[in-house]
């Protein structure tokens, strides 16, 4: 069906027989979470996977959570203190019912489907944050990795930057959360903002308490120097945009959004135009 047969017993015993070769050649095996990752598609279940789902609240996440402890139950048999993780995604992404993720297991969920325009657990946002809090809830070890620039237009006006201080601040709430990864266009030269939103995430993960317009407004500053005031403008003009046309604003974001109207590209030129002079 796409994935793993993830009742199987005999794969189990093979994943595990397999990893512990792999952990046995480690220098330190003990440094390391031993990552088990799902294939990047969907998933039509196998008629056992789907029974064990159906137990618990119909998830996916339910086979594939067991299948990782079963995994990790016998690889620490031999190796005690192995860790491992595992990420939640697509199909996987809303937690099981009834289960527990053990201290041993880091389970890492990924934003894939996250609407840019609000924080996580707000707007169109509300189900997704309603699941990693969920995931907060099962397990004691939790890594959020989320999205945060557009795959399919790196220099594309993406009105993200406040939001992305919304979220950080939100998961620093939640006890269980320990780590924050965000995939961005960090390897893309002059792709949109990628310098002031791995800056500003920096601080954020640093103090969460720390005020985002502030730092946003100070990166500008000393980053654009004498342009730093009418940058800091095209940023705030961009958000309301997005915030008026009420548009989806997706991992892969084509320009034909509503935001993106004459009177945005009119205003935008405008400041632009100032900031260069």
């Amino acid at each position: 069906g796409g994935q793993l047969a993830m009742m199987n017993p005999l794969l189990r015993q093979t994943m595990a027989g397999v990893i512990i070769n792999r952990l046995t050649s480690h220098p330190n095996y003990r440094s390391i979470w031993f990552n088990i990752h799902d294939m990047d598609w969907g998933w039509d279940m196998d008629p056992a996977s789907k029974a064990f789902a159906d137990e618990h609240g119909g998830n996916p996440s339910a086979p594939r959570l067991d299948m990782m402890i079963d995994v990790a139950d016998q690889v620490r048999k031999v190796l005690p203190e192995a860790k491992f993780a595992f990420n939640a995604y697509h199909w996987s992404f809303t937690p099981p019912e009834g289960m527990k993720v053990p201290e041993y297991v880091l389970v890492f969920p990924m934003t894939i489907h996250v609407d840019y325009s609000s924080p996580l657990n707000a707007g169109r946002n509300v189900k997704l944050g309603q699941d990693i809090a969920g995931w907060n809830a099962i397990a004691r070890n939790v890594l959020v990795w989320d999205h945060i620039t557009n795959f399919s237009g790196y220099y594309q006006p993406t009105p993200n930057i406040y939001p992305i201080g919304s979220s950080i601040q939100w998961l620093a709430t939640l006890p269980n959360v320990i780590g924050y990864f965000a995939e961005g266009s960090w390897d893309t030269p002059a792709a949109e903002f990628s310098s002031l939103r791995a800056w500003m995430i920096s601080r954020l993960l640093w103090n969460p308490a720390e005020d985002v317009e502030s730092l946003v407004s100070e990166y500008c500053q000393y980053y654009f120097g004498a342009a730093g005031t009418t940058l800091l403008r095209y940023i705030n003009l961009m958000h309301a945009a997005i915030g008026r046309s009420g548009d989806m604003l997706g991992e892969k974001t084509q320009i034909d959004l509503t935001m993106f109207d004459l009177d945005f590209v009119v205003a935008a030129d405008k400041l632009f135009d100032e900031a260069a002079g």
